[in-house]
């Protein structure tokens, strides 16, 4: 197709539609009390969710999809029955999964505790059944680091210790947005979290950190009735942990980043769902048409949101119009007429 946008389009959207059939397959895996119709409206939560559009309507996000993709693949080969097919399906899928994108050295923790995440399944039970499981994504990161290492000359991932606890302060506020942004429908609008975060006081810090430790405290009570929380919410806080470096500079976008934690907050949210549906049989009918609910208000959201990405003029000037006092919103879409020859 040459320089046509279309087939990028199309290449990002099949992409996305695989994702959220993995996703849905998972879901029915790990949360098989969830009647059907309530599955869907989970998925369709991530599906539709306008902020995580930025992963596969803005063509630069196809990483995302890709490594999400290959991820899903790898945690249902874990899931599998024990063998050399399956095995040899997982070390393929994370090296692939890898190679994608670098977040998804933090996601093989779960994919070699798969079994023990699935009800019905058999997880090893001796050290060197374990050791099994636990070969295919050691040997795929081994191969990626040594890979990473010839090609990009090293594993560098910040600038100094400033940088570190910059991010270390911006990280409360990190998880917090990133839970609203997914699982809250809200109008989409490309952010510069450096800019975002740098306004806030050490007030906002402190609400953000009891807001985390409470959902931590969640978690920890309920892990025996509901162990899928507290893994869907794992998930979540590793693979978004890298993105606090990014609050630290100029790196305009947000939504791609929450791809992949938000396979995370559905499982968790999953499983919340079946908790309370459980313990409190009169929220039972509330609780199972939340995501029905979710679902349906992110819709039209994500109609709008993709009218954003026409071009890069229309995208900067969106971001100008919803936050004129920053001043990388002016340059960046001064850039891109400068570009296109609109000098004036």
């Amino acid at each position: 197709a040459g320089r046509e946008t279309w087939s990028y389009h199309l290449t990002n959207t099949v992409l996305h539609a695989l994702v959220c059939v993995g996703l849905l397959e998972l879901v029915r895996k790990l949360l098989p009390s969830l009647p059907s119709v309530s599955r869907v409206a989970l998925v369709c939560v991530f599906a539709l969710s306008p902020w995580l559009s930025e992963g596969y309507v803005w063509i630069n996000g196809r990483s995302d999809p890709l490594m999400s993709l290959f991820l899903l693949v790898a945690l249902h080969g874990a899931l599998a029955r024990p063998g050399l097919l399956a095995r040899g399906v997982v070390f393929a899928s994370c090296l692939l999964a890898l190679l994608s994108k670098e977040v998804a050295a933090l996601a093989l923790p779960f994919v070699v505790l798969a079994p023990w995440l699935r009800a019905d399944s058999a997880p090893p039970r001796t050290v060197l059944a374990f050791s099994r499981e636990v070969a295919g994504p050691a040997l795929a990161l081994g191969i990626y680091l040594v890979l990473r290492v010839n090609a990009l000359e090293g594993l560098k991932t910040h600038e100094g210790s400033t940088q570190l606890l910059a991010a270390a302060r911006h990280t409360p506020l990190l998880l917090v947005d990133g839970l609203y942004r997914t699982l809250v429908p809200s109008d989409y609008g490309l952010r510069s979290l450096r800019d975002d975060y740098a306004g806030l006081g050490g007030e906002w810090v402190a609400v953000a950190s009891i807001l985390c430790v409470a959902v931590v405290g969640l978690a920890v009570q309920y892990r025996q009735r509901a162990p899928l929380l507290g893994a869907g919410l794992a998930w979540y806080a590793l693979t978004i942990a890298p993105v606090s470096l990014i609050t630290t500079t100029l790196w305009p976008g947000f939504g791609r980043y929450l791809y992949l934690p938000a396979l995370g907050l559905v499982i968790a949210l999953g499983a919340g769902i079946v908790l309370v549906a459980e313990a409190r049989p009169t929220l039972r009918r509330a609780a199972l048409g939340l995501p029905v609910l979710v679902a349906v208000l992110s819709a039209p959201l994500l109609v709008f949101a993709t009218t954003r990405y026409q071009d890069e003029a229309t995208l900067y000037a969106d971001a100008r119009e919803r936050s004129p006092d920053q001043a990388w919103t002016h340059g960046f879409l001064g850039l891109s007429l400068r570009r296109d020859g609109d000098c004036a």
